[in-house]
């Protein structure tokens, strides 16, 4: 039987760098290490997408980090790259107010997982050596957006500090498994059979959410994950959340996070024009209208 985040939780009270994540499904073994998550849309290489997989690999020089970049001013190119104009006024500007909107979104996402800004960008991914010329700097300030946003919404489905920060480490993860395309994590997460990634997230189930979604990407570790987890008759008749934390929705909702504990609820014991899951409703048959 898979094992609950909450159990998880027992035995990892707090989370560092070197904290590691398993989820088990039948025979399936599936490890996060935090130590390996130090890249998201970013690369320790000489080139970088963009997240536009059709265009090709962009070349780019002089070594940058996101965090580096929020943090001090960009310098314009004494002489412009050979076809490109001057940077203008106006483009530096717009360029000033992408940082601004990532810095608040960074600020914003550590004060949810009780972080730093610093460890906010190192768990995102956003600390490893890249390199980005000035004239490429905008596309890459909105492929960071984008994949801020994407985060910054999942976030909000969880309500505790550990939650979000498991979330973000997960987040990067997929991103990588998904070889840095966004669309495809993003409709990995809604991909599937219900509970999909994003509904087993509602519900708390943030190792699980991320390896559901991981089974729906298009890519090598996507079709690895399907084999393993998906092809599991254990875990296709797994509950998708074990009795403790069932029990816990009624008892002690604050421990799962309020917001979690009332899906949880209505995922078990079902609500007006919601069907209750009878797998999970076999652990603890709770009455249709029971509610704390």
């Amino acid at each position: 039987m898979w094992q609950s985040d909450h159990d998880q939780q027992d035995r990892q009270p707090t989370l560092d760098r070197r904290a590691t994540r398993v989820g088990c499904g039948g025979r399936a073994l599936i490890r996060r290490s935090t130590l390996s998550l130090k890249m998201s849309f970013t690369e320790d290489t000489e080139s970088h997408e963009f997240g536009e997989r059709s265009g090709g690999p962009v070349a780019v020089s002089g070594v940058a980090a996101l965090g580096g970049i929020l943090e001090n001013p960009v310098e314009a190119p004494a002489e412009p790259s050979p076809g490109e104009p001057p940077q203008s006024d106006e483009a530096a500007a717009k360029i000033e107010a992408m940082k601004a909107d990532l810095i608040g979104r960074a600020d914003r996402m550590a004060a949810m997982a009780d972080w730093t800004r610093g460890e906010f960008l190192t768990s995102a991914g956003c600390s490893g050596n890249i390199t980005v010329a000035p004239e490429h700097l905008e596309n890459y300030l909105l492929a960071c957006i984008s994949y801020f946003v994407w985060v910054e919404g999942m976030l909000g489905k969880v309500d505790l500090a550990l939650d979000r920060r498991f979330v973000v480490l997960e987040s990067t993860r997929l991103f990588s498994d998904g070889e840095r395309d966004l669309a495809d994590c993003e409709e990995a997460m809604r991909a599937g059979e219900e509970p999909t990634a994003t509904q087993l997230l509602g519900l708390g189930e943030v190792t699980r959410a991320f390896q559901v979604a991981c089974a729906h990407l298009h890519t090598p570790a996507g079709r690895h994950m399907r084999q393993t987890l998906l092809d599991d008759p254990d875990y296709r008749l797994s509950p998708h959340l074990d009795e403790e934390r069932i029990a816990l929705a009624w008892s002690d909702p604050e421990l799962l996070g309020t917001e979690v504990a009332a899906r949880v609820r209505e995922h078990v014991a079902g609500s007006e024009g919601i069907a209750r899951c009878e797998i999970c409703a076999s652990l603890r048959d709770a009455p249709r209208d029971e509610q704390t």
